[in-house]
């Protein structure tokens, strides 16, 4: 699990593949092509958004590091019900590594469309893109909601429902890495192109590119930050190793 940091936004994700992919919410990275990943043991990495689906209020990103990391396992079956005692984890309120626990209230609650678990665990903002877990800590669904005003009533994507969508990252993320996303219509184009094939956007440099020693300035999004910024505090881009 771990937690993902935007300008504008403070979430939660958690790994699903070794190679460094993380799933949140799409809220979660908002406008942002990239963010910064903080795990458990306070280690930081960059990442970059390869895929987002605004409708779903998914997100996935990739890990700026050649790592083999420690994934939790996806439950690909509806083995739950209403009754099972689940947890969720995130960073409430920016409570980094807090872990709530409850019961699952109802199985396939519909708002706005969407389909989503019912659950009296604790959510709160900080908890978006969490997993949402079984007592054996596989992972059913992603917290991504609370109704305002109401206590004890929190929503989480089933995970079941987009286990399509991750399987098909999967299978093509050495493809998706090496290719840029575009925060206005969330398609991916060539690293090679500076305009979005998809809709014509100016698209950001995504790649290994860093500043130059004693430079301020954000090699992806072109923002001034402060002379020893180790992160971009506009877009999350890592500006110095170290």
């Amino acid at each position: 699990v771990v937690n993902i940091v935007t300008p504008d936004s403070l979430g939660a994700g958690f790994v699903i593949d070794t190679r460094g992919l993380v799933i949140s919410n799409a809220h979660v990275i908002g406008k942002y092509i990239n963010a910064k990943i903080v795990f458990n043991d306070k280690k930081e990495y960059s990442a970059k958004v390869i895929y987002a689906d605004q409708i779903r209020d998914i997100a996935f990103l990739m890990i700026n590091k050649k790592k083999k990391f420690k994934i939790l396992e996806i439950m690909k079956k509806k083995n739950y019900a209403v009754g099972d005692s689940v947890m969720a984890f995130g960073n409430p309120m920016g409570l980094e590594n807090t872990v709530t626990k409850g019961i699952i209230s109802a199985m396939e609650r519909e708002i706005s469309g969407g389909i989503y678990i019912q659950t009296d665990v604790a959510i709160n903002p900080g908890n978006s893109g969490g997993p949402l877990v079984d007592i054996k800590g596989r992972v059913i669904g992603i917290n991504t909601l609370k109704m305002i005003d109401a206590a004890g009533i929190g929503f989480a994507i089933p995970i079941i429902d987009i286990i399509t969508i991750i399987d098909d990252i999967k299978l093509n993320l050495d493809k998706m890495k090496n290719r840029i996303y575009c925060n206005i219509c969330g398609q991916l184009s060539s690293s090679r192109r500076k305009y979005c094939k998809h809709c014509g956007a100016i698209l950001n440099k995504t790649d290994k590119e860093t500043v130059k020693s004693g430079s301020s300035v954000c090699p992806v999004c072109k923002f001034e930050n402060e002379e020893n910024a180790k992160y971009c505090i506009n877009c999350g881009t890592l500006l110095k190793e170290g």
